[in-house]
């Protein structure tokens, strides 16, 4: 065998190559399947879905919030949020049927109901009623 052939025999590259990639895609699926079956994914709470109505009163400068269905909506994690920064939060379970009337927000601005996540610092905005 010449010296200079030495160097260019490369038949052992490709299955090592081949070996390398079914290593690394093996970790990779292994740590996707993990992430799915341990709940890695998920990120909190699953936010109450709830149908809501408001209904405006200038005159008596108050807003009701009615729940027509859905789930409850909790106390303590739930809020309402006018336009101008004034807030409500709800003292006792909202569910269906139930309504709540404020004269704390603004009857003519826009209204946000807002649910703050117990196992997270996030919140989610329910729904939004514009007067």
């Amino acid at each position: 065998m010449k010296p200079n052939e030495l160097f260019a025999d490369d038949r052992a590259v490709s299955p090592v190559v081949g070996v390398a990639m079914l290593i690394a895609i093996t970790v990779i699926l292994a740590a996707v399947i993990g992430g799915v079956v341990l709940g890695l994914g998920t990120g909190g709470a699953e936010t109450p879905q709830a149908q809501l109505n408001a209904q405006y009163d200038a005159d008596a400068g108050n807003v009701t919030i009615e729940h027509n269905g859905g789930e409850p909506l909790p106390a303590g994690e739930v809020k309402v949020v006018d336009e101008s920064g004034n807030n409500v939060t709800l003292s006792d379970d909202l569910t269906a049927g139930d309504s709540i009337t404020t004269n704390t927000l603004q009857a003519d601005d826009e209204i946000t109901v807002i649910w703050d996540d117990p196992e997270s610092d996030s919140e989610t905005v329910i729904t939004e009623f514009e007067p």
